[in-house]
């Protein structure tokens, strides 16, 4: 699987979950947090590059993941 594209749905994924315990804007910043911890990670603990366009992904992904959780949120106030 392509890294970019895994980057995307982890993130996309993360903030669904958080948002289920918290608010999907502070699910957001965590998830976008964990991201560039990963990135700085790769910099300076595996020596690899920092990779812009992993994060562009994360970020992505989160944002889709904040509309995923607000749809859910949505329906459920739709059906009860």
């Amino acid at each position: 699987m392509n890294d970019k594209i895994l980057h995307f749905f982890v993130s996309l994924a993360l903030v669904v979950v958080l948002s289920l315990f918290m608010h999907c804007g502070i699910a957001l910043a965590v998830t976008l947090a964990v991201g560039l911890l990963k990135e700085l990670a790769d910099k300076y603990v595996k020596r690899t590059m920092f990779d812009w366009y992993d994060l562009v992904a994360d970020a992505l992904g989160a944002l889709a993941g904040v509309v995923v959780s607000s749809l859910n949120s949505y329906f459920l106030i739709l059906i009860s």
